[in-house]
């Protein structure tokens, strides 16, 4: 009598877990925002770098030169 009575209790968790999630909710279709791909020219580092140097109160007074070479970017000064 009691293996029956604990059957039945677990039988009840389990079954109890199952109706409990939620049947209605539907998987997200948003898709996921693009990527850009577009391949940063030396120029445009070197003109961001300068942007950024120029923004900093600190660095803005300074003589920096910026070069940039196939995505590498050297400062001197």
């Amino acid at each position: 009598m009691k293996r029956i009575l604990i059957t039945a209790v677990a039988l009840t968790l389990a079954s109890s877990a199952v109706w409990a999630q939620d049947k209605t909710a539907k998987p997200s279709k948003a898709k996921p925002a693009a990527a850009d791909c577009t391949k940063t020219t030396d120029s445009q580092i070197t003109e961001n770098v300068k942007a950024k140097f120029a923004g900093t109160a600190s660095l803005k007074d300074q003589t920096i030169n910026v070069a940039t070479s196939t995505g590498v970017v050297t400062l001197t000064g």
